[in-house]
């Protein structure tokens, strides 16, 4: 399971849970990697941004999605942490089955045609340090 399979399938469940209490956009759920690898190998803070626009818990939030996240394939645990964070941790076949893609595709993965004809500017700085 890539991070974009991830971030849509907890959009759907955190959509599932929320039901009719408001709409949830795509940008209103992402995940990132946690700062300790000891907390998972993904995080959310979703319920943090979207409980009191729902009128919702945070963290009672955050547990319902957490309790049906385990229910899903390459999800090994989901944990609640805090005030409101879901600590994601994937299965040993999900992260299989990224690098067999990764493996598969060898030099085309990650490829797209997203930003065909598009002009980007790319700037680098030097930094320069001196010692004192």
């Amino acid at each position: 399971m890539n991070p974009d399979e991830l971030q849509r399938l907890l959009l759907g469940v955190v959509r599932d849970v929320v039901g009719d209490r408001g709409a949830i956009d795509d940008g209103d759920v992402t995940i990132e990697r946690p700062r300790s690898r000891e907390h998972g190998d993904w995080a959310s803070s979703f319920a943090l941004q979207l409980g009191k626009r729902l009128g919702m818990v945070p963290r009672e939030l955050a547990s319902q999605v957490a309790g049906l996240l385990l229910e899903q394939e390459g999800i090994a645990a989901a944990d609640v942490a805090g005030p409101g964070f879901v600590n994601i941790r994937l299965d040993a076949a999900a992260a299989g089955a990224l690098a067999r893609r990764i493996v598969e595709e060898g030099g085309l993965f990650g490829r797209g045609t997203l930003y065909d004809g598009v002009t980007i500017d790319v700037e680098i700085f030097d930094l320069i340090f001196s010692k004192s």
